[in-house]
């Protein structure tokens, strides 16, 4: 904006006018919107960070429950790769349907609210009588690939925790 700004004060109004932006004229509806893009960042850091946790607890909670099941592949001379494979499948499953429903929901709101603008915003405050939404699709790929990538990377580290089970130990624990 001020690159555009100097280029029409310069060929187009003469000297003895003056000109502003509207980014002079109203500067908090910009401090406004330089917010609303460390939100977005800020919100989409807190959910990653919450669904690796969920996660890595569904993962713990996998593998606990099918110990048995672990002792018995072990012992049949299955390797811990394969084994570990299995589960970061499993949990990938997790992933990938949590992504779906989390899409239709987040998705479904998103066009709701921008077809009838069911979100009223105060018009005195906002400069706007509702909230808007622009779905910017490569955004919602991006995010998508990147929590499922994210997530099952981090699940590579309580999938570890299979190396540590003794075959005779698991066998026995039923």
């Amino acid at each position: 904006m001020p690159a555009a700004g100097e280029a029409i004060s310069e060929e187009v109004i003469s000297s003895e006018l003056g000109m502003r932006s509207m980014q002079e004229i109203y500067p908090n509806i910009f401090d406004w919107l330089g917010l609303q893009n460390k939100n977005e960042t800020i919100i989409l850091i807190i959910m990653t960070i919450v669904a690796v946790i969920n996660m890595i607890t569904a993962m713990l909670i996998l593998i606990l429950e099918r110990t048995n099941m672990v002792g018995i592949l072990k012992a049949l001379g299955m390797r811990n790769t394969s084994i570990q494979g299995i589960f970061l499948y499993q949990a990938g499953y997790i992933v990938i349907a949590g992504i779906i429903i989390g899409n239709i929901l987040g998705l479904g709101l998103a066009y709701l609210q921008q077809y009838t603008g069911f979100i009223r915003l105060p018009e005195e405050a906002y400069y706007m009588s509702v909230a808007p939404i622009a779905i910017q699709w490569w955004k919602v790929a991006l995010i998508n690939v990147g929590t499922l990538a994210v997530c099952v990377l981090i699940l590579i580290i309580p999938s570890l925790l299979i190396r540590r089970i003794l075959p005779v130990r698991a066998i026995q624990f039923k």
